[in-house]
């Protein structure tokens, strides 16, 4: 009798309710899409209400969440700059999937036809709802692998039979006495099935780390995360962080007031990517510590004067000064022409110039008197050496005849500036290493009802960027090492880097700095414009952009290409100068054409 009130549970039959269309082949004349980029699709179920178990006020429903997550390959851009940038291809390595359920149809008990927030369909339970893992201590290679596993709706339709399971590690102890226990039970598997599940299906498993949030709104999101490496040989081979790929499934039960039509839906998945890249500067150069010293001498010249009607003759006369070794002369300070007053004896004052005084030389407080006709042989003559280190200064002066003092004299005081030569190494360029995090987005959405059927919303086909933000410091020393020869260390920097991950994908999500849905295209992006940074060189990009108001709108005029304030004011732009960009620094499709035929 019992086996014929219950019925046996009933393989769900699914309708495609929502898809991300990016991946959709639009026609059989024109290349397929792109093999590698994450998808999602929504399949849904309405169940016929059971009068006997079900609430007459509500309805179930069942969604059924197939993600398709793997790497990110952006085909557009590499078609954008075929012979700069190389075809790429980003793994996953954490995926988010967010599902939101809204009311379809007029609510017949308001005037104005809107749901309360109270009555909006929620999401009663889902599957899988956790999937972790626990550290042991042991030796082995253990390995748990699960592609498929049976997923039951209960009696109730707002329940589904859990499916975590704790898998212990065996004892390698070696135990000095043996028991044997038995426990027997004999079970009618078939009328266990009638009494316990209402509906059967199969969902697909990825074995990774999960975390489920929110149910009990009309909201849920699945956080799926790379399960990490296991210190467990010294030949396990760990090159880096793992990737996601494959097929996610998530079964997902839906409630509605009983008076509601239907429900829409919107899934959204988004994947987290890496990005390593590398910033050689020139670091500013300090101005050098020099030590400097003046050399100062006083020349003084006496010609002897004659009586009246008389010539004496000239007296010349010179100092000396000596750079110290180690020093030179210093070229900033002296120099130039010095103007000069000469009395002559007649009375009168003639003014001369001191021509082309070299460099790191000064003459000053000159006074003279000599006699009219000799005020050139007055002026200072300066002669420096050849290795520049000796300085000499002279002048000639003249008497005259005549009754008083007819003595021809000349006095002024000569400066030599030296310094230490400034030092000849040049600050070696500097390399920084950097890790991008950055996340894209996929959606689809649909409505189901009692009335219309199903309907599926149309969608973007393109995968857009969301977030984009460069790790802590401290992931590049990860990733460095992560991706070296197989190590412990490598092994520990690997899970380090994807617990880094996991972080920066949960905190994107309230991060300001992240976009709207499709307003950012990956050419658009700051990765893209570093991967065109890497590829062409900032010098390139400068001599591409000279003369441009482009370059004037990014504020680098006069910026030099090998600053970390040019390679800044590229990749930190803002999205519509960074479009500009990748318009200008596209190939033309001349020279698309002379590199196709091999020109120069």
């Amino acid at each position: 009798m019992g086996n014929t009130l219950l019925s046996l549970p009933i393989d769900v039959c699914w309708k495609r309710l929502a898809i991300s269309q990016q991946m959709y082949a639009p026609s059989i004349d024109t290349p397929l899409p792109p093999k590698w980029e994450s998808s999602v699709a929504v399949y849904a179920y309405e169940p016929a209400p059971d009068p006997a178990l079900d609430d007459p006020t509500e309805r179930t429903t069942f969604l059924k969440i197939v993600t398709t997550v793997t790497g990110f390959e952006p085909i557009d851009f590499s078609y954008q700059f075929p012979y700069i940038v190389n075809p790429i291809y980003f793994p996953a390595y954490s995926a988010l999937i967010q599902l939101a359920v809204f009311p379809y149809g007029a609510n017949p008990d308001s005037a104005i036809g809107e749901w309360p927030i109270d009555e909006y369909p929620y999401v009663a339970d889902c599957q899988p709802q956790k999937r972790e893992l626990i550290e042991t201590t042991t030796e082995g290679g253990e390995i748990v692998t699960q592609s498929a596993t049976d997923a039951n709706i209960r009696k109730s339709m707002t329940n589904t039979s859990k499916q975590e399971l704790s898998t212990g590690y065996y004892d390698r102890a070696t135990l000095g006495t043996q028991g044997e226990l038995q426990d027997i039970r004999t079970t009618d598997a078939l009328q266990e099935s009638r009494q316990t599940n209402s509906y059967s299906t199969q969902i697909s498993q990825l074995y990774h780390l999960l975390d489920s949030y929110h149910t009990g709104t009309n909201r849920v999101i699945f956080f799926v995360n790379a399960r990490p490496h296991l210190v467990v040989s010294d030949f396990t081979f760990a090159q880096g962080p793992r990737n996601l790929e494959g097929i996610q499934e998530f079964l997902v039960l839906v409630r509605r007031p009983a008076a509601m039509a239907g429900i829409c839906v919107k899934a959204v998945l988004e994947t987290a990517h890496l990005y390593k890249w590398d910033v050689t500067t020139k670091p500013p150069q300090p101005p050098p510590q020099q030590a400097t010293t003046t050399l100062t001498a006083h020349l003084y010249v006496f010609a002897d004067g004659t009586i009246l009607g008389q010539q004496p003759p000239p007296q010349p006369n010179s100092v000396t000064l000596q750079v110290p070794p180690g020093f030179q002369l210093d070229t900033s300070k002296g120099g130039g022409d010095v103007p000069i007053p000469i009395a002559l004896a007649d009375g009168s004052t003639v003014t001369e110039t001191i021509h082309n005084l070299p460099r790191g030389v000064w003459i000053t407080n000159y006074t003279a008197k000599v006699q009219e006709g000799s005020q050139l042989e007055a002026v200072p003559l300066v002669i420096v050496s050849a290795d520049g280190m000796t300085i000499t200064v002279s002048a000639t002066a003249q008497g005259w005849g005549n009754v008083g003092d007819t003595a021809g004299r000349i006095n002024c005081d000569v400066y030599v500036y030296a310094t230490e030569p400034p030092p000849q190494n040049t600050p070696a360029p500097v390399t920084k290493h950097y890790v991008q995090l950055f996340t894209t987005e996929r959606e689809a959405s649909g409505c189901i009802s009692t009335t219309d059927g199903i309907e599926i919303m149309p969608g973007t086909n393109m995968t857009s960027v969301l977030y984009e933000g460069t790790l802590d410091p401290t992931a590049a020393d990860a990733y460095q090492t992560a991706s070296q020869a197989a190590s412990r260390e490598a092994t520990i920097a690997a899970n380090q880097l994807n617990r880094m991950v996991a972080t920066g994908l949960k905190t994107s999500m309230g991060d300001p700095a992240r976009y709207a849905p499709g307003q950012v295209p990956f050419p658009s992006s700051r990765v893209a414009i570093q991967m065109l940074l890497d590829a062409m060189g900032p010098a390139a990009i400068a001599t591409r952009l000279a003369g441009t108001r482009l370059l004037h709108d990014l504020k680098l005029t006069g910026v030099d290409p090998g600053s970390r304030a040019f390679v800044d004011g590229i990749t930190q732009a803002p999205v519509a100068l960074r479009q500009r960009l990748v318009a200008a620094l596209a190939p033309s499709r001349t020279d698309q054409h002379e590199s196709d035929d091999g020109a120069p």
